[in-house]
């Protein structure tokens, strides 16, 4: 299929679904928006007219939206359309991450997830991002490599769903502890040591949790986690400055959506995770981060 005969459906018209539209679009692809908020973009058409046509339909919703967006679109879907999702997090009331929202409500269809260092106002920008197409069926990631081919945006393949699951998830938690340390002023180096901290916890993380804990180091990990742990308009940063100044968490952030459902998840296996317990405590006990983060380079330096 050529550029010019993709058509696809972004649901979400926020930053990141713009962005996919800005260098899709420049390819000479087909792309309509849908969202709940009808003011959020001029050209919103009705879910029926547009879902049937569709060769990809993207996710670009926050991860609490993923399974209701799902369930809107799944009626109009045709068994050879490809989802993507680039929707992170973990579901609050069920515990699941996005690839098991993404079975449960798609059964059959084929699915991908794309992660990896995207920031929506860079892609926008033209300037160059990386992402994992990761999914069971190859002729969906193989599909979506195709799409992205000749853009921006450098596509990679993986087997490993859950994995790149768990990555989206779990970097998004250790970038507000980023935050945290960067309003803190504690320099380079301690962030530094505390992402080869954070990405060597989130390796045995998955590897726990059914994943390869090599996919840590890979795009949608240790490439992501930096991206939005060290960019300034990150909301999971911004989100851990508000935790370090007043322990409130005020930004829209899915690192602080994602703790509680995440250690609710690993019960007493979260003892395991210091790093994790640290941030955890901060983020929803409202423990001081200054002298948490002391304690924990004390005990681990």
């Amino acid at each position: 299929m050529t550029d010019a005969q993709s058509h696809i459906v972004i649901i979400g018209a926020g930053n990141i679904g713009r962005a996919v539209e800005k260098v899709l679009s420049a390819k000479g692809v087909t792309v309509s928006f849908w969202d709940a908020d009808a003011s959020k973009h001029p050209s919103i058409r009705p879910l029926a007219e547009t879902i049937p046509s569709a060769s990809f339909v993207f996710l670009c919703v926050p991860s609490q939206a993923v399974r209701g967006a799902l369930s809107s679109v799944v009626p109009f879907l045709r068994p050879e359309t490809i989802v993507v999702s680039l929707s992170k997090g973990i579901e609050q009331e069920s515990g699941k991450f996005m690839d098991e929202v993404l079975t449960d409500e798609l059964k059959s269809i084929p699915y991908v997830l794309l992660f990896g260092p995207m920031l929506a106002g860079e892609l926008s920008g033209g300037l160059f991002g990386a992402a994992v197409a990761a999914s069971a069926s190859v002729t969906a990631r193989d599909a979506v490599v195709e799409l992205w081919s000749g853009s921006a945006l450098s596509v990679e393949v993986s087997d490993d769903v859950r994995g790149v699951a768990l990555s989206g998830v779990l970097k998004n938690i250790y970038a507000v502890g980023l935050g945290m340390l960067t309003y803190l002023q504690s320099g380079h180096n301690t962030k530094g040591w505390y992402v080869s901290r954070a990405v060597a916890e989130l390796a045995l993380l998955i590897s726990s949790l059914g994943g390869k804990g090599a996919t840590a180091y890979g795009v949608s990990g240790l490439a992501d986690l930096v991206a939005t742990g060290f960019s300034e308009d990150s909301r999971n940063v911004q989100a851990g400055a508000d935790l370090a100044r007043d322990r409130i968490c005020r930004a829209e952030s899915e690192g602080c959506v994602s703790i509680v459902p995440l250690m609710r998840r690993l019960g007493s296996e979260s003892v395991k995770y210091p790093l994790l317990t640290l941030l955890a405590s901060v983020i929803t006990d409202g423990n001081d981060p200054k002298i948490a983060f002391e304690r924990y380079f004390h005990a681990h330096s």
